[in-house]
């Protein structure tokens, strides 16, 4: 038998997300229509008990670009140990100055919260979620900042 390079709850998360994308794509029948492939062997990609059988990385993005969802490519990137920023739409590289000022107030925001969530030492449930908003609110200005760039030196 051939070793498998990660946990079996790692697989089953895998299977997990492809549920959710295919349920969200409206099923097996919606999704068979957006895709290569048939209903059934889309069925085997989200069944837990079909342990060979992952979605092909083509379905998987016929998928997310039917949906608007990540849900596969996220748990992909979680298990690589990343986090997955989406790529904003640019208004105006104009606003490039602006840009800064935004960065300046999300990332203030981050501090301002973790500060008063550590005023007592500790850090509580409702805190963290409080702090997540916020640290996503400066990564998604960071990531906005980073595309005005990219898309003036001609980066993709």
């Amino acid at each position: 038998m051939k070793t498998r390079q990660m946990k079996a709850v790692d697989y089953a998360f895998i299977k997990a997300q492809t549920r959710r994308l295919i349920s969200a794509a409206g099923g097996l029948e919606s999704a068979e229509q957006v895709t290569r492939v048939k209903k059934s062997v889309i069925g085997d990609y989200q069944n837990p008990t079909a342990t060979a059988m992952f979605m092909p990385v083509d379905i998987v993005a016929d998928l997310e670009a039917d949906t608007g969802l990540t849900f596969v490519t996220e748990a992909l990137v979680k298990l690589a140990g990343g986090y997955m920023v989406r790529i904003p739409n640019i208004i105006s590289e104009a606003a490039f100055p602006q840009q800064f000022a935004i960065i300046a107030k999300e990332t203030s925001d981050v501090f301002e919260r973790a500060a008063h969530a550590l005023q007592d030492g500790k850090v509580s449930q409702e805190e963290s979620q409080r702090l997540l908003f916020e640290i996503g609110e400066a990564i998604n200005a960071l990531a906005q900042a980073r595309a005005i760039l990219e898309k003036q030196v001609g980066e993709k």
